[in-house]
Order: structure tokens, then C-alpha cells, then sequence
């Protein structure tokens, strides 16, 4: 009996001190006094105090944090009072923040607290379009965009390098006639050697007629932009070989180069493919009756960035000979005689009835009168064959008369 109570005592002990845990479960308060500033055209600061009061002040609180923007969601922890950040704001950004607590699992985490920078103002049918970059030299980069010749479009555009100190107005636009549709570039910060900060930010704004355009940005690095001058290729024959030299684009490091060289002859219809690592030099099998079309690219290898030249101007090497036929002709004719021979042979047979015809026997004529039994003892094929004369049925018309009456 006394086990018995004893058991039952434990078990209620049990639920009265979970009971007592799920009544003490409760929320962190949210950080207090956020905000979301702008420290520049491309980047925001996100900025808050501490709960403003943490019951539990042995647990060690940190704070989560979400970016969403164009419906995608990005989760941070930081321990710190302060996030900044970077990026396109040509939709606007959504930001969340809550205190939480990986030491303390009993406190459950607080309310989110939101803050938002809008989109820009501006309709979206005036905002750039064709935005694109090109960076074909160190120190050199070209952003283009489309521009519609019917309405007067008068884009500007800004950018921001990360790590430097300001924002700066592109100084050189490329014109088509008096609307601007692209910027050039040349800067020494452009002097990039692969490290993580080459990311460079773009605002394309301005005004068409006399109302402004929606802005929009763009993230660029350019070392994911690599665009030189297409290699110029050289020629020399070498006894059954065709020797292609070129050269490397100017300015980038030469081992940050792969090619990608095409060829083919006059008789072949599909492109023929040879890659070339550091190398500067390649060598093809040749033959002087063909005529060769070559053509070759750089690119730019993915441990140094993203990229690649254009494909050069067709080139062409070598003349293709015309056809012997004195040689085809020497070859066939014999080939035909042959086989003319064979075919008269397999017809002989047939051939030597018409050319050499039988001649009949006279002395069947008088063994045809005397021996009756003997020509009944004969084939039908050997009588077909001593017959002079074998006459055809007479046919026999049977005939009516019609009596008509008059």
C-alpha cells in the first residue's frame, strides 16, 4: 500500500512541475528604438537599443534579423546593436528584427519589429532598360543601356565603388545623337586583382520630358563582367601542319586565360573544337588541297572571374585545289571495262543462239518419212527440234442467217 502511494505521489509531483515550467514559459520583449536610415545611395543601417527589460538577465540574448525584397528572405543573428548593408533598392527592402536566446530555451523569442524603405517613386515603364557592363581593361569599364529614339529619355547615371569614399557622376557618357546611352568608365579603383570587395553599385536616374524617371540599381563586379578585344591570330605552315600563334588580351594576368580555338575545311560542314590552357600557340593538321576557316575566342578561367572576348572575324588559310579528272577519268574507265566484261560473260550463253543460230538437219527429213515408230518413241522436244514445218489449227467461223421481214 504504501508503494502504491508512494508512486502516486512521484506522479504528481511530475505534472506539477511541468505545469509550473509551462506557466513560467514566456516572451523576450522586442529591441526597442529601431531604425532604418539610409547611409547612402546604396546602402542602409538598421539600428536598435537592447529589450527594455530583460527579466532573466543571466541569459545571453542575441538578435535575429530578416531582409526580404522581390519576395526572397534573408536571415541573419548579430550580437551587435547594428546592421548594415549594401544592395539594390530598385524594389525597396523589407527588414525584421526579434530578440531571441539560445542559452535560455524556457524564454521564447519576442514579436517582430518592422521597418521598410519603399520603392522609388517613378513609373516602372521609365526606368532603364538594357543595363549591361562590359569590362574589356583594367582601369576601363563600358555600361550601355537601350534608349527609345520616340521618347527623350535623359538618363544619368551614378555609382559607388564599396570601400571608397563617395558616390561619384559618371564623367564621360557614350551620346547616340543628344540622348545618352551609356557611360565610360576609366578609373584607377578599376585596377582590380580578385579580392572580395570589386562590387560596384549603379544608379541609372534622370528625366523624360519634364517628369523624373523610376531609379534603378544594379550590382556589378567587374571582374564578372571581362570582356577584352577578340585575339588576333597568325599563320605558318609547317610541312603537314598549320601553326596559329595570337596574343593575350592586354592588361589582365595571362594565366587568367583559357581559348577556345574552331576550325574546319572545305569538306567538312561541323565546327572542329580545340581548347588551349596558357598557352598562346596551337597547331592543326593540314593539307594543301583544302581550304581552312579558322576562328578563336578568349576566356576568362572561373578562378579569376566570369567572361569572355568575342569570337574573331572568320579567317582563311590555304586555296582548294581543283579536281583531277584526268586521274578519276583513268581510274573509271578501266572499272567500266571490267564490268562490261563480266556482264557479257553472264549472257553468253543467251547471246551465242542469236549470233551463231543451229542449222537444220536434212537427213531428219527422210528419218521422219521411214520411221513412223521411232517418231513416235521421240520427245515432244526433240520432234519441236527436227520439225520443218508445223502448221497452225485452222479455225472454223460458224455462220447464221438473220430472215428479215418486210
Amino acid at each position: 500500500m504504501s508503494c502504491t502511494f508512494g508512486r502516486l505521489f512521484l506522479l504528481v509531483s511530475f505534472w506539477t512541475n511541468v505545469a509550473w515550467t509551462e506557466d513560467r514559459t514566456e516572451k523576450f520583449f522586442p529591441p526597442s528604438k529601431v531604425e532604418l536610415s539610409r547611409k547612402s545611395e546604396f546602402c542602409v543601417e538598421l539600428r536598435w537599443n537592447p529589450p527594455v527589460s530583460l527579466v532573466n538577465n543571466t541569459c545571453k540574448v542575441s538578435y535575429q534579423v530578416y531582409q526580404k525584397k522581390n519576395g526572397e528572405k534573408l536571415n541573419y543573428i548579430r550580437s551587435k546593436l547594428s546592421f548594415e548593408e549594401c544592395l539594390d533598392l530598385s524594389d525597396g527592402v523589407e527588414y525584421g528584427i526579434r530578440t531571441k536566446s539560445e542559452e535560455c530555451p524556457s524564454w521564447k523569442e519576442s514579436d517582430w519589429v518592422k521597418a521598410t524603405i519603399p520603392t522609388p517613386a517613378g513609373d516602372p515603364q521609365t526606368a532603364v532598360k538594357g543595363f549591361q557592363c562590359s569590362f574589356y581593361m583594367p582601369q576601363f569599364l563600358n555600361c550601355t543601356w537601350h534608349i527609345d529614339s520616340g521618347k527623350h529619355s535623359n538618363y544619368r547615371m551614378y555609382y559607388w565603388l564599396k570601400n571608397t569614399s563617395h558616390t561619384q557622376e559618371c564623367s564621360t557618357y557614350i551620346y547616340d545623337g543628344s540622348l545618352p546611352k551609356g557611360c565610360h568608365i576609366h578609373s584607377t579603383f578599376l585596377d582590380l586583382k580578385g579580392t572580395n570587395d570589386n562590387q560596384l553599385f549603379i544608379l541609372v536616374n534622370g528625366t523624360e520630358g519634364y517628369l523624373p524617371v523610376k531609379p534603378m540599381y544594379f550590382e556589378v563586379n567587374p571582374l564578372h563582367k571581362v570582356k577584352p578585344e577578340p585575339p588576333k591570330m597568325h599563320f605558318m605552315q609547317k610541312a603537314d601542319k598549320l601553326n596559329i600563334q595570337w596574343e593575350p588580351p592586354k592588361g589582365f594576368q595571362e594565366q587568367c586565360w583559357k581559348y577556345q580555338l574552331q576550325y574546319k575545311d572545305s569538306t567538312m560542314k561541323e565546327w572542329q573544337d580545340m581548347f588551349s590552357n596558357d598557352k598562346t600557340e596551337e597547331s592543326i593538321s593540314y593539307d594543301p588541297r583544302y581550304k581552312y576557316t579558322l576562328k578563336m575566342r578568349a576566356v576568362y578561367k572561373t578562378e579569376c572571374g566570369e567572361g569572355s572576348s568575342e569570337w574573331t572575324e572568320e579567317e582563311e588559310y590555304g586555296e582548294e585545289q581543283p579536281v583531277d579528272w584526268s586521274l578519276i577519268i583513268l581510274i573509271i574507265i578501266p572499272i567500266f571495262i571490267a564490268i562490261a566484261a563480266i556482264t557479257l560473260l553472264i549472257y553468253l550463253k543467251r547471246l551465242r543462239l542469236l549470233i551463231l543460230p543451229r542449222i537444220p538437219d536434212p537427213g531428219a527429213i527422210f528419218k521422219h518419212m521411214f520411221n513412223i515408230n521411232d517418231d513416235r518413241m521421240m520427245s515432244e522436244k526433240d520432234e519441236k527440234q527436227y520439225r520443218l514445218f508445223e502448221p497452225y489449227p485452222e479455225e472454223v467461223c460458224a455462220v447464221s442467217v438473220v430472215e428479215q421481214c418486210t
